[in-house]
């Protein structure tokens, strides 16, 4: 007797269902952890890009993760380089 699961999960299949949330949340305290407090001079800047890259994969539908800091200023972002250590204000038409 064979029993089929589904389809095999490839690359960019869709997370399973039964994780997504455990896996927020995980990433979510990890998050919390690597700011410090919000000290961006206390900020674990290898640990904040590794996250907002979980966070990425852990949810079909996200298109980019950033992280602004207390003042609004992006220090972090894996899919837009370009725009980290610019403020909020200047992001927007």
């Amino acid at each position: 007797m064979t029993t089929t699961l589904g389809p095999p999960l490839h690359e960019r299949a869709p997370t399973p269902p039964t994780a997504p949330r455990l896996v927020r949340r995980s990433i979510q305290l990890a998050l919390v952890r690597a700011v410090a407090g919000g000290d961006p001079a206390r900020f674990d800047q290898a640990e904040i890009p590794r996250q907002l890259d979980e966070l990425l994969a852990s949810r079909d539908g996200l298109a980019a993760t950033g992280l602004f800091d207390l003042h609004g200023v992006l220090p972090s972002s894996p899919v837009a380089p370009e725009l980290v250590g610019r403020s909020a204000s200047t992001l927007l038409p």
